[in-house]
């Protein structure tokens, strides 16, 4: 901002009779005395210290001169702020948008230029923590427009320019001043309301889906009551069968809304033929590829490939697919790109070489190539294209090779670069150089296009493990391969700043499969089984651990890949795994999700390299939860004290170092 011009700005405001200078008369029009009298001395006062060379009058180079000494120490944003303050006491106006800027600067108190994670968890504060949690969350996500972990001051604007635009210019100023005092804490009162175009859409939209949604629930719930009355869930009137639960109406109703939401059919409360109620009583389970329709399954495979929702796919895509479809002369057809894809293709005007294909023209598509095909055979066909991008219908090693292959290409082009390349090798060793993964691309891209085809990675990976004999060691090198996989890095939810930076830092943080935060309290709060293994030295133990774990020890070895090695040897620790495995397995509930291992360290540090050994000593997955119990306990994540059995709020840093790494108040001294 230029000072001298913003001053200049305010003076021609004052300034009424436009002669360049300020009088007694333009001067008492400011005062705020109301008496005669009062206005006058004001005026006068105002003129003995503006006016530098005694002629009664204020020049504007007076007006600056003085102002520009008075504010020359303010910074830009408090100087801004001045001037506002200025205009409006003179009679200007301030724009809503200078009014936000002002509330946002407020907001952003450590005056980074955005308003990050541990602001927004005081800015909603006034709830327990795990809800201020929540509520920061559920905040960030609304205005955090290019996920970058922080709300800068275009997309605050941006936001509350969209909230605020139906609002009147009273109405703005209390909103102003509610969210200027209690920060984002404002978006969650009572007496909030969306603007009038949301107000409409959620009348029009929502509002009668989930009005029919609480209609069937209630069907439901009778229906149930009816049941349990009858004894009909009873197996021969002894016992309940193997699988059932307790109707849950919240979970009924959230599948509903969901299925309805997404344009699918509503779920019904019949069941089906053989009377089984899918995953819970009342609600019919997700149709598998097998059950669906002809023209179900071509509608599933098109989203399959519209990862990102667009309505349409690369034509390039399209004849990917064909092409994996009629391989090896399936369905007796040669040359399928001439014979079929190109004639399909030209007959609906898609080029193939930079068009697109929306779901219509998919549909036609694939009728047209497929139409000599048997219903058995396009079943199998559609089950193989399926399985590229989900694992259920893998069936050989090809089909496991494809699914890897589109889960390693992040950037859906259809082939692997080098850094995507660069991310497998380091999964199959930590110690992979580039050399090596130069030397690797250079063995699988067979084309020299500098990219690897996923007919390329199939082939070369076909070659590569051919020595595994066994299926189950295969499937579980694969699953090992794929956790390094994910367009969302786990570090992004790890807070402080500082923190994350560290963790991504961390020579074991793309190798080892991690496990942000929000899982772990999700999966501790529902009661999903979970097995937590704590890897810190004993003391930080002693001062509090994360509810259940199980304590695992490192040693230092040197000479070790990772420089530590399991105490007692990986046998001993994996039977105590192993233990605590069938232990949570016993105890959930017949619906739960298979249970999960996660070691955890202060940081992620040590926690990752026990997480990579693990796995390898016992061939599952072991994760590393990302950020460590410090993160954990800066989400508000509760810790106990074993010694006492109860919640403390202490945690121990590690070190002196990872003190400043906690951001809630901690007890520990």
């Amino acid at each position: 901002m230029d000072r001298k011009e913003a001053l200049l700005e305010v003076f021609r405001l004052i300034d009424s009779s436009n002669d360049g200078y300020l009088d007694i008369e333009e001067l008492k029009a400011l005062a705020s005395d109301a008496t005669t009298q009062g206005k006058l001395a004001e005026a006068q006062e105002t003129i003995s210290w503006l006016d530098l060379n005694g002629d009664m009058q204020v020049s504007a180079e007076e007006f600056v001169e003085v102002w520009l000494f008075v504010t020359s120490g303010t910074d830009d944003q408090e100087f801004e702020q001045f001037m506002d303050d200025m205009k409006v006491h003179v009679g200007g106006t301030i724009s809503r948008e200078v009014m936000l800027k002002r509330v946002f600067n407020g907001l952003d108190r450590d005056h980074s230029g955005f308003i990050e994670m541990h602001e927004l968890k005081t800015l909603v504060g006034g709830v327990a923590p795990a809800e201020s949690v929540e509520r920061a969350q559920g905040t960030l996500r609304m205005f955090d427009t290019n996920q970058d972990s922080k709300v800068s001051m275009d997309e605050f604007l941006s936001v509350f320019g969209f909230l605020v635009q139906d609002m009147g210019d009273a109405e703005f100023r209390v909103f102003i001043s509610n969210l200027a005092e209690k920060g984002f804490e404002a978006l969650y009162e009572g007496d909030y309301r969306h603007p009038h175009a949301c107000r409409a859409w959620l009348e029009a939209e929502v509002l009668p889906t989930l009005k029919q949604g609480l209609l069937e629930l209630v069907k439901e719930v009778e229906k149930d009551a009816l049941d349990l009355a009858t004894g009909l869930p009873w197996d021969e009137g002894e016992h309940m069968p193997r699988g059932w639960r307790p109707f849950s109406p919240l979970r009924w109703l959230s599948e509903w809304v969901l299925n309805a939401a997404m344009g699918g059919k509503q779920r019904t409360t019949e069941q089906g033929a053989d009377g089984e109620g899918g995953e819970g009583q009342g609600l019919v389970p997700v149709k598998n590829l097998e059950a669906m329709s002809r023209e179900e399954k071509v509608v599933y495979l098109f989203n399959q490939i519209d990862v990102n929702g667009s309505g349409s796919i690369p034509s390039s895509h399209l004849i990917s697919m064909a092409e994996l479809i009629f391989a090896d002369g399936f369905g007796g057809v040669r040359d399928a790109r001439s014979t079929i894809i190109e004639p399909v293709l030209a007959s609906l005007g898609v080029s193939p070489v930079d068009g697109t294909v929306d779901l219509e023209q998919f549909q036609v598509a694939i009728a047209q190539m497929t139409s000599n095909l048997s219903d058995s055979e396009f079943d199998e066909a559609a089950r193989i294209v399926a399985a590229q991008r989900d694992w259920r219908y893998c069936r050989s090693r090809s089909d496991k090779f494809r699914y890897l292959f589109h889960s390693l290409d992040l950037d859906h082009s259809g082939s692997l670069n080098f850094q995507e390349l660069k991310l497998l090798a380091q999964r199959m060793d930590p110690d992979t150089s580039e050399e090596t993964v130069s030397a690797t691309l250079e063995y699988m891209d067979r084309d020299n296009t500098e990219s690897v085809s996923v007919e390329e990675f199939v082939e070369a990976m076909t070659v590569l493990l051919a020595h595994v004999d066994s299926e189950t060691e295969l499937d579980d090198m694969v699953q090992r391969m794929l956790h390094m996989r994910g367009g969302v890095d786990p570090a992004n939810e790890v807070e402080p700043a500082p923190l994350a930076a560290f963790v991504r830092a961390l020579r074991t943080h793309l190798v080892a499969a991690q496990l942000p935060t929000s899982t772990v309290m999700d999966k501790l709060t529902g009661r999903q089984p979970i097995v937590l293994l704590d890897v810190r030295p004993e003391e930080e133990r002693q001062v509090s651990v994360m509810p259940g774990a199980i304590p695992v020890t490192l040693q230092p070895a040197p000479a070790a890949t990772w420089g530590y090695a399991l105490a007692g040897g990986p046998g001993s620790a994996a039977t105590r795994i192993r233990e605590a495995l069938a232990t949570a397995s016993a105890a959930a509930q017949p619906s739960a999700q298979p249970p999960v291992v996660a070691a955890y360290c202060s940081t992620g540090e040590l926690g990752g390299v026990a997480a990579l050994l693990l796995s390898e000593a016992m061939r599952i997955t072991v994760y590393n939860i990302c950020g460590g119990i410090i993160n954990y306990y800066n989400q508000g994540g509760y810790v106990i004290r074993v010694s006492e059995g109860k919640q403390v709020q202490a945690l121990h840093p590690g070190s002196n170092q990872q003190r400043a790494f906690i951001t809630r108040p901690n007890n520990y001294r």
